[in-house]
């Protein structure tokens, strides 16, 4: 109820007893809002991880045309969230309060910013980013991918 659906999963494994959580009863509202606004046409017929923006903007190694031109054309180097932010789960939830998630935030990457950096002063200086885990060359890559001029 307070944040939809931004929340990451995960398990803690440990010898305590703990008190198990109430299930939750929300459920999906089948309005469709995600299928449509996917750019990728992930969600729908079951294309999720071969579609999926997020996914291709991470994925290593040569990209078909067609995954080069979804990127070029949502201007997108790093993840998508799209289906996350039309979701009616979503609207007017809170804001976390975390720092990682709140403070020196990234919005924009120039690849003037990366193109000059070995792989060792890419991860030192952006470490903290979600962004950095891939690594600079597939950033780059995608980065280089938007700064193309459109084919004519």
């Amino acid at each position: 109820d307070d944040y939809g659906s931004y929340f990451f999963i995960g398990y803690i494994a440990c010898s305590e007893e703990l008190e198990l959580d109430k299930p939750c009863n929300k459920a999906c509202l089948n309005c469709m809002k995600c299928v449509k606004a996917c750019p990728g046409g992930a969600l729908d017929n079951g294309f999720l991880e071969s579609r999926c923006l997020s996914a291709i903007t991470q994925k290593k190694g040569e990209l078909s045309a067609w995954e080069q031109k979804l990127i070029k054309e949502n201007e997108t180097a790093f993840g998508c969230d799209i289906c996350q932010k039309v979701c009616p789960h979503n609207e007017n939830v809170k804001k976390s309060t975390l720092e990682e998630f709140t403070k020196d935030i990234v919005t924009r990457l120039e690849i003037s910013e990366i193109s000059n950096l070995s792989n060792r002063e890419f991860l030192k200086k952006y470490k903290k980013r979600s962004f950095a885990w891939r690594g600079r060359a597939v950033l780059e890559r995608n980065l280089k991918l938007i700064c193309e001029k459109p084919d004519k």
